[in-house]
């Protein structure tokens, strides 16, 4: 390679034996992890930012994917763009936290990569890389930053039924009521490899994730869930709501027997129904998580 430099060789020309675009040399030079080659071409003026014909991704992203550290060092220095995107919308930053390369993490961040709204933070959950999450979340990642199917970092935990990094997000401040609207532009992905391009998100529609803790059967995600978003509320006065509390029973009682008989999904109607009855926020949780269908019938 050196005398090709040294004879005037254009470092930017594009392999076009696939007859498309083709890919530059400084993106297969990173893609294989010679280094080496990394080096010669950053000294020899490349353009370092060229993005691969298929998948439009930079040298850099396909060093991290590879994760071919000597060459993502060299790229960083010479001033790689931390924060270009490929075809799917993934910068660097997402592809070291699906790796759960937590040293490439915070090489990334210290280069001003963009964390904020980084969808990296929810493939760290996703695979349940805790170090990861909180060098994210360290350098100022929106814990509620949401994927493109509307889910946020607590939901993908609770669908996981991952406790550790469910504690993790509360502790950050993850909220437990946020509901997002999914992306226009979203496409459905099964659950993806760790070296899969697809969104680590779901099919489910988006609820909150004490909704699909309760649908899951998960006791111990609910108690946790329950606790962090309670808000402090006043013991009811029997005296005074006796009456209405009667008539809310009864509701239930009703909602219950027919939810029972029909035979539909009377976990998910269950909770609809108490929530919608108008009774104080401690009367729902007891109904909803002490109280078992089967006795109401």
């Amino acid at each position: 390679m050196e005398l090709l430099l040294q004879a005037g060789v254009n470092v930017n020309r594009r392999d076009r034996r696939s007859g498309g675009a083709g890919d530059p040399a400084l993106v297969t030079a990173a893609s294989g992890g010679h280094a080496a080659c990394v080096k010669l071409l950053v000294l020899a003026g490349v353009d370092l930012n060229a993005t691969s014909e298929q998948l439009q991704e930079t040298a850099l992203v396909k060093a991290v994917k590879g994760e071919h550290t000597e060459c993502i060092t060299a790229l960083l220095e010479a001033g790689a763009d931390v924060n270009v995107q490929n075809a799917f919308g993934y910068t660097a930053l997402y592809y070291a936290a699906l790796e759960g390369r937590e040293d490439l993490v915070r090489e990334l961040v210290a280069s001003h990569t963009e964390v904020r709204d980084s969808p990296a933070l929810l493939a760290a959950v996703q695979y349940g890389h805790y170090a990861c999450v909180r060098a994210l979340l360290e350098a100022g990642a929106d814990v509620n930053t949401c994927g493109k199917d509307g889910s946020t970092g607590l939901m993908v935990a609770v669908r996981n039924a991952d406790v550790a990094a469910v504690k993790l997000l509360l502790r950050s401040g993850a909220s437990v009521n946020l509901i997002c609207a999914p992306s226009l532009l979203s496409v459905k992905h099964k659950r993806p490899r760790p070296d899969s391009d697809a969104s680590p998100t779901s099919k489910t529609p988006p609820r909150k994730p004490i909704d699909t803790a309760v649908h899951n059967g998960d006791d111990v995600l609910v108690k946790i869930l329950r606790a962090a978003g309670e808000t402090p509320l006043s013991e009811p006065d029997i005296t005074t709501h006796g009456e209405d509390t009667l008539a809310s029973m009864k509701q239930l009682c009703r909602a219950a027997i027919r939810d029972h008989v029909i035979g539909v999904n009377r976990e998910g109607n269950l909770f609809q129904h108490v929530t919608k009855l108008g009774i104080t926020h401690q009367l729902q949780s007891f109904l909803l998580f002490d109280v078992s269908l089967d006795e109401f019938v």
